[in-house]
């Protein structure tokens, strides 16, 4: 009887995350040079797009881990139960989605490009990143980062 409930239980929560992956899925990498979220601006508005940046993170609930002229990384203790299960290790169960956004000086030009993960076991020796590539993560970090450059 144990065994048939925990089966039951498997098939629901795998049905369940099958439901809720397809309806956020983004199967195509986004159109930019990189495939990742990246704008390219002139570099008189770098600063103003790099505050706006780090000013959205933090209303999301992001901690800014680390900033120097060349990068920013950001990330936040992770509350999605799926992920949870998906990412979490028996050490720590809960991963942090991580930010990191290049900025790269070349000429008049500034171009920023943001990088997404999911860390397990964030912070420790036994850290290990997955890369998001597509998905609903990508979209809205594509997005920030055209309403930054937009406003000047």
């Amino acid at each position: 009887m144990g065994i048939r409930n925990s089966a039951r239980l498997l098939a629901i929560l795998t049905v369940g995350m099958c439901i809720s992956a397809c309806a956020t899925v983004q199967t195509e990498p986004l159109n930019t040079p990189s495939g990742k979220p990246e704008v390219t601006l002139t570099a008189e508005h770098e600063r103003a797009t790099v505050a706006y940046i780090m000013n959205d993170a933090l209303n999301r609930g992001y901690t800014i881990r680390k900033q120097t002229d060349s990068m920013i990384m950001m990330e936040r203790p992770i509350t999605e139960v799926m992920y949870r299960v998906l990412f979490g290790s028996r050490y720590n169960s809960t991963p942090n989605p991580r930010i990191i956004f290049n900025i790269i000086k070349f000429g008049d030009t500034t171009r920023i490009v943001g990088n997404i993960a999911i860390v397990t076991n964030p912070g420790s020796g036994y850290e290990y990143s997955n890369q998001i590539t597509t998905g609903l993560a990508v979209q809205q970090t594509q997005d920030v980062l055209n309403t930054a450059a937009a406003m000047r």
